[in-house]
């Protein structure tokens, strides 16, 4: 599974490490507790593990079936169920969490806009996303055509 490539674990690693400082920091200064997570486009679990093992109840949320099984078969301790991002209908059937957390996803959609405020409705403390920059001047946002593979969006679309 390419997910699983050297190139996406450090990947990975350097993420976890920034959201583990933040949400320690949000812990500590804010005072803000944490029970329940929606881990958005969940892949095959990765980051789920990690909040898990961090102590949170976690229901990932993916795009890919095939994904979700795997997902689930990696971490036990967490819920996974396939979804589209960008369908408030669908996205609508799950109770909101104290944390959404949505790592490397919304680059992979053709709507980031409406999937931020699907992901909006769902937050109860906070919506934690990373996303991908381009170091441009200028503001500058394409529309490409992705690989099609496991790791890229359901319509193989991408703004960057």
């Amino acid at each position: 599974m390419l997910f699983d490539e050297p190139y996406y674990i450090a990947i990975n690693q350097a993420r976890w490490a920034v959201a583990e400082n933040v949400l320690n920091q949000l812990k500590i200064n804010q005072g803000l507790s944490f029970t329940s997570c929606l881990d958005v486009g969940c892949g095959p679990g990765w980051f789920s593990e990690k909040l898990v093992n961090w102590g949170v109840n976690v229901i990932g949320l993916e795009g890919r079936q095939e994904l979700v099984e795997e997902a689930s078969k990696r971490v036990n301790e967490a819920k996974f169920y396939q979804v589209d991002v960008e369908s408030t209908q669908q996205m609508s059937q799950f109770a909101g969490a104290d944390l959404v957390f949505c790592f490397g996803l919304l680059y992979h959609t053709e709507n980031p806009f409406k999937v931020i405020r699907n992901l909006n409705l769902l937050t109860k403390k906070v919506l934690f996303i990373e996303s991908m920059n381009v170091p441009f001047d200028q503001p500058v946002t394409y529309l490409v055509e992705e690989g099609k593979n496991e790791t890229q969006g359901l319509t193989y679309h991408a703004m960057i």
